[in-house]
């Protein structure tokens, strides 16, 4: 609080009081997910989670991991935000299948986790019965692309002999 008080030789003025109040600078919170999978937008808001408007810089790079910042407006009384983004390469599921199995084989299965620990689901659905092309597609939370595998059918063979059936003694060549 300040006070302002004029000269004495002042015929006209008064005493007046002014209170300066100093408010505290705020911190721009920010709800945003910071690991996130290459490729995968990521929106930056403009209005804090607390309220301050503002800006980011540099655009956003969805492809490698960097320093976000947010620059609060000028008439905000609110310092600005650094936000690391870790960006995580997608990778490639592996697989050590069989590529053929014979018609009609029911122990065959696909597995639901790569060799190298990506999980997912296989689609369409196996048909023991017909060679099809298999697409693995991993689980959401996964930062994996899909893959396919074809599934060769190795159909069932009855042989047939074109020898006559002949008698022979026991002992004989």
């Amino acid at each position: 609080e300040y006070t302002f008080t004029p000269n004495s030789d002042e015929e006209c003025a008064v005493s007046s009081t002014l209170e300066i109040i100093v408010n505290a600078i705020e911190t721009p919170q920010f709800d945003i997910q910071t690991t996130i999978c290459e490729g995968e937008q990521l929106n930056f808001p403009t209005t804090s989670v607390n309220g301050i408007e503002g800006t980011w810089s540099p655009s956003f790079d969805a492809t490698t991991s960097g320093s976000y910042t947010f620059t609060p407006l000028p008439d905000e009384c609110a310092s600005a935000v650094i936000l690391q983004v870790q960006v995580n390469p997608l990778e490639v599921p592996v697989f050590n299948l069989v590529t053929s199995i014979c018609e009609g084989d029911t122990t065959f299965e696909f597995p639901t986790q790569s060799d190298n620990g990506i999980s997912g689901t296989w689609s369409p659905e196996l048909d023991i019965m017909n060679t099809t092309l298999y697409t693995f597609t991993p689980l959401e939370d996964e930062c994996a692309v899909s893959i396919t595998k074809q599934l060769v059918i190795i159909p069932e063979v009855v042989p047939i002999f074109n020898y006559p059936i002949i008698s022979i003694c026991p002992g004989a060549v």
